[in-house]
């Protein structure tokens, strides 16, 4: 948008005659950078919890019908261990929702005292009770058995819906308003929680990181082109735009892995971009 803006203003000759009437450059560009900063929080504060509530909504009628999600996520822990009853299990599903309440595609594996695997339960569907697992409609597997349909099984669990969530649950699925709820809660069950920190700095940094694009934007497009002279503009601004991605999201994996502190990870795209457009600029303007 910000590209498209100043190329228009450049083909116009409106920003040559602004420029020469002694309108500096960072004049011309604050409204497009007030409107950055507006759309990113809007982004943050507004989008971010209605696209989270329609995910989560989402992933709750595709459990429902078919108990799959098409959009798994490799890099989240699909397996947990449990006791309850006197019974040891492992249960592991492909969608979590309802905080942590209701699993989808759910495989899970029963033990015997010797740590053995005893049967084996495919379902698409399994709802927390109190203290088990209510799983609709499965298959059982016994050891030496074919495999048995049943109407329901109960698996008995300890497992506390906070925890079930955070191990399971996707961080793109949680409103930024939930997520400091979601990361004290991690703390406290002594889980680590850089992936949901990540999330939260990321959607705070949005705002500014909308304002380093515009930044990054404005590198390419404010110097005057004739005209057909501008697609060079639009290819630079739009590989700019692409470097910034591949550096947003690697310092995302970096940072929900632990490898470098979200904060840092979540803010190094957006100080580098702007530091970048800047500099650029200074020179544009002052050489």
């Amino acid at each position: 948008g910000s590209i498209f803006t100043l190329v228009t203003l450049n083909r116009r000759m409106e920003l040559v005659v602004a420029r020469a009437a002694g309108i500096s450059i960072w004049q011309i560009l604050l409204p497009l950078l007030a409107g950055s900063f507006l759309l990113g929080a809007a982004a943050t504060a507004l989008y971010n919890p209605l696209a989270s509530l329609a995910q989560t909504r989402s992933a709750q009628i595709e459990t429902m019908v078919a108990g799959d999600r098409a959009d798994e996520n490799a890099d989240r822990a699909p397996w947990l261990r449990q006791h309850g009853g006197g019974i040891s299990s492992i249960i592991g599903a492909k969608a979590v929702t309802d905080g942590g309440r209701e699993l989808g595609g759910v495989t899970a594996f029963v033990l015997n005292d010797n740590g053995i695997v005893r049967e084996r339960i495919d379902a698409d569907r399994a709802t927390l009770g109190e203290g088990a697992w209510m799983i609709d409609r499965p298959v059982v597997t016994v050891v030496g058995f074919p495999p048995e349909s049943r109407p329901s099984y109960t698996l008995p669990t300890t497992l506390l819906p906070e925890y079930i969530e955070q191990r399971l649950a996707d961080p793109s699925t949680i409103s930024v308003w939930e997520l400091p709820s979601k990361i004290d809660v991690a703390r406290q069950l002594g889980y680590n929680a850089d992936a949901f920190i990540m999330r939260l700095y990321t959607l705070l940094a949005k705002p500014a990181l909308f304002m380093a694009m515009t930044l990054v934007a404005a590198t390419v497009a404010v110097r005057y082109s004739r005209l057909g002279q501008s697609g060079p503009a639009i290819i630079g601004g739009v590989a700019a735009g692409f470097v910034l991605y591949v550096a947003t999201f690697l310092a995302q994996a970096l940072g929900s892995n632990s490898v470098v502190p979200p904060v840092a990870a979540a803010w190094f795209p957006v100080v580098a971009a702007g530091l970048f457009g800047i500099t650029v600029l200074l020179h544009q303007e002052d050489g």
